[in-house]
């Protein structure tokens, strides 16, 4: 009898699982719906990552939980590309000095300083002296601010 309540609990933990991972809203239509957008895949990539590092390799190897990952990633990679091409989101180069903070440092800048604003950023150090800044256009100054740590 508890070998049964274990597999029903277990169907209910991987349906939950999956609904949990897979539920997004609907196709967006426009710009500023695809920018509503642009986090969620990287909110679920997050999530699968927690359960890859969280369940045995077998499991993980059954649900395809790496090739789930690279789709989410892929996603979000496929809306700030569109964003880009629209001209709704903008690349800005940002210089900075003496080596740069360090990657983290300038996460929480940002966040920080966007965090009331509900501004969607992403950024990449392109070396120590360069980081680029994908945002929208009129979110540009400040997020310039934050990253120089002004």
């Amino acid at each position: 009898m508890r070998k049964r309540w274990l597999q029903i609990l277990g169907v209910i933990f991987v349906a939950f699982v999956a609904l949990w991972l897979l539920g997004s809203a609907g196709s967006a239509t426009t710009d500023e719906e695809r920018y509503q957008q642009w986090q969620r895949p990287i909110d679920s990539m997050t999530r699968v990552a927690f359960l890859q590092h969280h369940l045995p390799n077998n499991v993980s190897r059954i649900l395809h939980l790496s090739a789930l990952e690279q789709r989410y990633v892929d996603k979000n990679e496929d809306i700030e590309q569109a964003l880009l091409t629209s001209g709704y989101l903008t690349n800005v180069d940002i210089a900075v000095t003496n080596a740069g903070p360090p990657r983290t440092q300038i996460a929480d800048r940002l966040r920080k300083a966007t965090g009331t604003n509900h501004v969607k950023w992403e950024f990449h150090v392109r070396s120590n002296a360069l980081v680029v800044l994908t945002c929208r256009p009129e979110d540009v100054a400040l997020c310039v601010r934050a990253v120089a740590g002004q």
